[in-house]
Order: structure tokens, then C-alpha cells, then sequence
């Protein structure tokens, strides 16, 4: 990518937000969006670590265009979703897991609020993928590259 401010752009486009919407997800104001997508301004170190940490996007490509735009995890380059089990028979794993969830829940002690916790962040993980994906096959309709999304998503088969 050409500059810092065709970046942003991409980023926020890969989005699929306004740069309103965009303003408010990293806590500054429109003006702030529209004069750094036009090249007079920049953002600093702590708001670019902020977007970093809250889309998941790659710092050097951020500030150089070298590399990746979304991060790729260590470990999460496998093509099952975080969700399913990674070996054996997901099916009896969950047949003794959900009544053991289930008794804690009821329970309703200090186990049970760390159980509910946990199945929120994760039904939160899901609901992200699900976003993402539908993000991803925005953004490819609309003419974005592949080469700007980890290798893992692009290569998706479920993704037209």
C-alpha cells in the first residue's frame, strides 16, 4: 500500500465502517478520521497500539503496508473453528461436558460465575468469527485484496 492514510482507509473499509463509526471505536472524532485519511494527520503510538489490540490488526502493517493486515495467532492457523474439539469425538465431549456446565451454573457459587464468564467470552469469540467472516466476504466483494487478510481466513472455502 502507497501511504499511512490509503491504510486506514483499507483498514476501515475491511470493516465495513463509516469513519464516524470508526471515530467512536478509537475514541476520537470524525474530523480527527477524515484529516488522517487525507494525509494531514497521523495517529500516535498508544491509538495505534489501541486499534492493534482491538481489530486485530498488524502494527507494521499498519504503519509500513509490509506484512499482513489482520494478525495471525499463534497456533489458530488450523482450518476447524476455535470452538469445535480438537481431537476425539466432539460429540461425547460434549455430552459429559454441558451436565457438568449445567450443575455448576445451578450451583450458582464463585465456580459458577467463573463458568458463566467463560461462556460469554466465548459465545463473544463466536459472534466475532461470525463477523469477521461476513467482514472478509464485504470486503472481497468490494474488490479488497486477499493478500491484506491472514491466509487462513482467505483461504476459507466457505468464503465466495
Amino acid at each position: 500500500m502507497k501511504d499511512f492514510s490509503s491504510r486506514v482507509m483499507t483498514l476501515r473499509d475491511y470493516l465495513g465502517k463509516t469513519q464516524a463509526e470508526f471515530a467512536i471505536d478509537i475514541g476520537v472524532t470524525h474530523g480527527y478520521i477524515a484529516k488522517v485519511e487525507t494525509g494531514r494527520g497521523s495517529f500516535s503510538r498508544k491509538l495505534v497500539n489501541r486499534i492493534s489490540n482491538k481489530f486485530r490488526v498488524n502494527i507494521l502493517w499498519l504503519e509500513t503496508g509490509e506484512g499482513r493486515m489482520i494478525k495471525e495467532e499463534e497456533g489458530i492457523r488450523e482450518s476447524r473453528p476455535p470452538y469445535q474439539s480438537s481431537g476425539g469425538d466432539s460429540s461425547e465431549s460434549m455430552a459429559t461436558l454441558i451436565p457438568k456446565a449445567i450443575e455448576i451454573l445451578e450451583s450458582k457459587g464463585v465456580y459458577s460465575q467463573a463458568l458463566a464468564a467463560n461462556i460469554n467470552a466465548f459465545l463473544q469469540a463466536v459472534r466475532s468469527e461470525k463477523e469477521n467472516l461476513a467482514r472478509l466476504a464485504a470486503f472481497e466483494k468490494r474488490g479488497g485484496s486477499k493478500d491484506e487478510v491472514p491466509a487462513a481466513i482467505a483461504a476459507d472455502p466457505k468464503i465466495e
